[in-house]
This record gives C-alpha cells, structure tokens and sequence, in this order.
C-alpha cells in the first residue's frame, strides 16, 4: 500500500500530466495554443496557469474544457505588455491584459498585480505564494509552463481526493460572484462543501439570483447548517436531499 506522502506526489505527478498531455497535443486545434505558451513560456518569469484550467483538469473535466487560460508571471507588467503586443491585448479587470489567439481566450498579469497582494492581504515573495491568494481550495495550484511540473498547496491533493470545497482566502472583490461559482461548482462536479464555506454561501446569498436548482441547494444548506451537523455538505439535485460525511 502506498504511504500517504507517495500518493501526493503520484496524483500531483498526474495532474500535471494531464495538463501536459492537452497542451502538447498535435492538432490543428491546438497549434495555436502550443506556440501562444511556448511563446510566453520563454519570454517571461516564470509564467504559470493558474485558475480554473488546473482546477477542472484535476476534477477530470479535461474533455469538456472550453474556459479561457489565467497566466501569471513574475515578469513585470511592461515586460509582458512586449511579450504579447503582437496579439493585440486590452487590459482586463485583473489590472492585466486578455488577448485572443485563434479561438482561445487568454488573461495574463504579473505576479505583483495579484488583488491579495496588492491590498495586503497576502505577502507575496515567491511564486508559491499565488497559492494564498484563491478563494478557493481547489484554486490553489499552478502549472509551470518553462517546468512542467504542478505546484499547490500542502491540503490541495487531500481536498481533491476527497473531492471537498472549502474557502481558502475569504477576501475577494466580487461576493456574489464567488457565491454563484461556488454553487455551480459543488453541483457541477459533486463537491462537498465544508461548513465555512458554507456560511458564506448563505450569508451572501441574498444579492444572488438563483434557478431552481440552485435555489433547492441552498434551502438544503440552510438546514444543515441549522442542525450543526458534522461533517461536509453534500447535494442530490435528484432527491434534494443532504448528507454528511
């Protein structure tokens, strides 16, 4: 039987396999991709995907992956305005640049310009630090591009192989907009959602429009939260039931 630390490190091994395999891919599809982070990859500091792209990868979204790439680089913000200028960038709401290559919607900004940091809320020295910074624990990964290797948090595995939701940095911008992602992704992808995060969902859920399903899974929230239950919540869409691990 394989020691826990061995399992870590053999499903951060796959993950960022994964990962490798989509973006080294030979296809017309993919050409453009290939050679838009190769091309990053070499001008910037170490340039690494962040964000959704390795969280739906390592919850086996891999084939169903349409979203667009969140990069982040220690290179400064006018090292890599002159690495993408040639593909036309705007400036996007991170303080960064979103460009389009082929179909592929990219947001790229430095590492400095990261929101915790730039308020204080997370001191950021070293690359690794980018992991403090996600609102949620299966944020907090990236992959490399010059390495190809993933890096994430001491609890980003566990959380994965036990397929939990949890908060990991509660400050953010958009409230609501984290409430509405969090709802999808626990019913999206069959998450369990910890008891914290939970009483964020509902203390903020008032300013969200929900569907019907949504609004079932937060009634059921509700009530779990009232009995003080341990453990996890966890929603049927089906039976609109609750459970606890």
């Amino acid at each position: 039987m394989l020691k826990y630390q061995e399992l870590q490190v053999r499903d951060r091994k796959k993950v960022a396999s994964s990962v490798s395999r989509f973006l080294e891919h030979q296809s017309r599809e993919r050409d453009d991709l290939r050679r838009t982070l190769e091309h990053i990859a070499s001008c910037l500091e170490d340039a690494v995907i962040f964000g959704g792209m390795i969280r739906e990868f390592a919850l086996g979204n891999t084939r169903s992956f349409n979203s667009d790439i969140d990069i982040v680089s220690r290179a400064g913000r006018n090292d890599i305005f002159a690495a993408i200028k040639n593909y036309h960038p705007s400036v996007n709401k991170f303080g960064g640049y979103r460009f389009i290559v082929g179909k592929q919607l990219y947001d790229i900004w430095s590492f400095d310009d990261t929101w915790a940091f730039k308020n204080g809320l997370v001191e950021g020295s070293s690359i690794q630090d980018i992991f403090k910074t996600t609102f949620f624990n299966l944020d907090a990964a990236v992959f490399h591009l010059g390495k190809r290797q993933l890096f994430c948090s001491e609890s980003y595995i566990d959380s994965l192989q036990r397929r939990v939701l949890d908060l990991n940095l509660q400050e953010n911008p958009s409230p609501s907009g984290m409430v509405r992602r969090a709802i999808k992704l626990a019913i999206s992808n069959e998450l369990a959602v910890t008891p914290r995060l939970g009483e964020y969902i509902v203390n903020h859920i008032d300013m969200v429009k929900l569907d019907d399903v949504s609004s079932s899974y937060v009634r059921n929230l509700r009530v779990f939260l009232s009995q003080q239950q341990d453990g996890n919540f966890s929603f049927s869409p089906q039976g609109c039931l609750f459970s606890h691990e």
